[in-house]
């Protein structure tokens, strides 16, 4: 497992990139959650994982559907706020895929 040196400055706060009113906190990971379930009240909610769960073994990076299925939890500790989970494919990489397609039809 890695040792964290720093911390991240994550979001904090329910729905708060639609409604512009994110708080701040610092912590050992970020956390985002999504949920599935259209009665919530909130879709999106952002925290961050507290300096005193380092000791213990912690989820692996990334994101993953929930236990009961009805939301997504994505927890990144190298990359403040969890904005870069899902990185869209860089056209350069996707026009080179293509090209590696269609060559050997040429």
């Amino acid at each position: 497992m890695k040792i964290f040196q720093a911390s991240l400055i994550c979001y904090d706060g329910a729905d708060c990139l639609i409604n512009g009113d994110c708080a701040e906190c610092s912590g050992v990971a970020c956390i985002r959650l999504q949920s599935f379930k259209i009665d919530h009240n909130h879709a999106v909610a952002f925290t961050c994982l507290p300096y005193a769960t380092r000791p213990y073994q912690l989820e692996p990076s990334g994101c993953h559907v929930s236990r009961t299925g009805d939301g997504e939890v994505c927890i990144c500790y190298e990359h403040d706020y969890c904005n870069n989970i899902r990185q869209p494919i860089s056209r350069s990489i996707f026009l080179l895929m293509l090209f590696a397609l269609i060559f050997p039809f040429l």
